[in-house]
């Protein structure tokens, strides 16, 4: 099984398969190079508190002293 974050079960262990990247995707109209402070004005769709991926981008912004408008949490990348 390949999942977003270590299994914690006394039955199941875990190990780290990779690691990924995370990019951020903004329109061509924005320049190559932008201040993150953007962020803050837009809203952040993202999944659960358990999802490895929101604990990354929640670490990048509060790292930063980001706050986005608003979070929104979604069941699925479809949806998103």
């Amino acid at each position: 099984i390949i999942t977003d974050g270590p299994i914690e079960h006394p039955l199941l262990s875990s190990t780290l398969a990779f690691r990924e990247r995370l990019m951020l995707i903004v329109p061509p109209s924005l320049p190559a190079t932008i201040d993150l402070g953007f962020l803050e004005t837009l809203d952040l769709y993202t999944f659960r508190k358990s999802c490895s991926y929101r604990h990354l981008i929640e670490y990048l912004l509060s790292s930063k002293k980001i706050r986005p408008n608003m979070i929104l949490e979604m069941e699925s990348y479809d949806v998103i």
